[in-house]
């Protein structure tokens, strides 16, 4: 559905992303890892079109549509939680009634029915969260991209991302996540790729990790690469 075609972005003297390519199948969750500093964020705006790469291209199967959950914060402080959700359903072209639906059912779905007049930053960061949530598919897009959704989260909170992740996937949402809480992805991720420092260095079917969790999967690819730097590095 989406293939990621040998991407290259540099900020002045850092190589952000290198060589970059990958592709992600309809329906599936797919997972982008990594260390920070690895390149994720910039990678997944460059697939919404909030960054432009320095060489290569995102190619898309169909016209599809974007929900974004960034991880930075969310709308203007002062704003309203209702008066939010508003702007953005106005932005996305929804008409008056359907905003006006959408946003009740998502009120009351994800538990701010009673915050709706609540500033932003007044807000916990669990809720935060949660509007965050609705602002990403409030349009009802074709593809979810999701930067950190469960971080902050407590045990209930947490449970009950995933289940909201789950039940987009359900109605045959495409959702790509970024996470460092790689034993809540584990539950409901599909595939995976982690990046270090820019470059893929695997990827793969959570399934077929063979007997082993993605966390140390992860650990074992990362302190490798870290491992061989360091010997290279020192090398004479």
């Amino acid at each position: 559905m989406i293939e990621v075609i040998n991407i290259e972005k540099s900020y002045k003297d850092i190589k952000a992303l290198k060589g970059v390519s990958f592709k992600v199948k309809e329906g599936e969750i797919f997972l982008i890892l990594g260390p920070n500093g690895a390149g994720k964020t910039t990678l997944m705006k460059i697939i919404l079109g909030l960054l432009f790469p320095d060489e290569g291209k995102i190619l898309l199967e169909r016209k599809v549509t974007f929900g974004y959950m960034q991880e930075e914060k969310v709308g203007k402080p002062d704003w309203k939680v209702e008066r939010y959700l508003r702007f953005v359903g106005e932005l996305g072209g929804l008409d008056k009634k359907e905003i006006e639906n959408r946003i009740e059912l998502l009120l009351e779905r994800l538990g701010l029915k009673e915050k709706r007049n609540v500033r932003i930053k007044e807000l916990s960061h669990g809720l935060r969260q949660r509007v965050k949530w609705a602002q990403s598919i409030l349009l009802e897009p074709d593809v979810l991209i999701l930067d950190e959704p469960t971080s902050g989260l407590d045990p209930i909170g947490k449970i009950e991302m995933r289940n909201w992740i789950k039940e987009e996937k359900e109605k045959g949402k495409t959702i790509i996540i970024s996470s460092h809480l790689l034993d809540e992805m584990e539950k409901i991720g599909d595939r995976f790729l982690i990046l270090v420092k820019g470059e893929i260095k695997d990827e793969g079917e959570i399934r077929n990790l063979q007997g082993k969790d993605l966390e140390t999967h992860f650990y074992n690819i990362v302190k490798g690469e870290s491992n061989e730097a360091n010997f290279q590095k020192h090398s004479y």
